[in-house]
């Protein structure tokens, strides 16, 4: 029969927590030349360089949005003039067939008045 669990205190955690401590230093310890720097400082130099790669690859990601925004605009503006230029040109091709009909309605009046005089 298994014995029950004992509480666990505060004092065995704080021993548990030491003895884990001991063993982590002197992994570093150990795993650390003779002259390098600390593990922990390594990590902050590595993390240090990854935030200046990341905020560098964010520089470039808004840049990237800012030249699409540029041709974007570009691309739109373009597109405005060539369809108020093609308005224009149906305007005035319209305007010209309305010149037209007109000319042509005045020659059939002339002509349908030309007809009531011979009658």
């Amino acid at each position: 029969m298994e014995e029950p669990l004992a509480p666990v205190t505060r004092a065995d955690f704080e021993r548990f927590a030491a003895e884990i401590r001991g063993e982590i230093a002197a992994a570093v310890a150990a795993s650390a030349p003779a002259g390098e720097h600390d593990v922990l400082r390594d990590i902050l130099g590595q993390l240090r360089v990854l935030k200046w790669a990341m905020g560098l690859a964010l520089v470039a990601i808004m840049g990237a949005f800012g030249v699409l925004y540029q041709g974007q605009a570009d691309l739109r503006t373009e597109l405005r003039a060539e369809i108020r230029a093609e308005i224009s040109g149906l305007r005035a091709e319209i305007s010209a067939l309305r010149d037209e009909m007109h000319r042509e309605f005045k020659a059939m009046r002339r002509d349908i008045a030309a007809l009531g005089e011979r009658v």
